[in-house]
């Protein structure tokens, strides 16, 4: 099933989505442009958020390429999301935060 991520770290994250999950770990596929790689995830609880369920938990253990990958993708949401904060601080119709 396809979910959105809210929240990602080295630790683990909060992911949302639509259908409940049976179980306490599931796989999960993260994907940046064409490079993907799947890891363990252990679900510690789940929160209801209208129709959607927002799952929070941690990786499982993870061998230097997962690592690695779950590193990049970080920094590169990272910085994609603090060029869009740049875009938004230029614009004459938003109040200066």
């Amino acid at each position: 099933m396809r979910a959105l991520i809210q929240d990602v770290s080295q630790g683990g994250a909060r992911i949302e989505v639509a259908e409940r999950l049976a179980g306490d770990e599931v796989t999960v596929h993260l994907r940046y442009g064409d490079e993907r790689m799947e890891f363990v995830f252990n679900i510690l609880g789940t929160d209801s958020k209208g129709a959607t369920k927002v799952i929070r938990g941690e990786w499982g253990v993870m061998d230097p390429r997962q690592k690695a990958f779950l590193w990049n993708v970080i920094v590169r949401w990272r910085n994609e999301f603090e060029k869009r904060q740049e875009w938004l601080a230029t614009r004459v119709d938003d109040p200066a935060a």
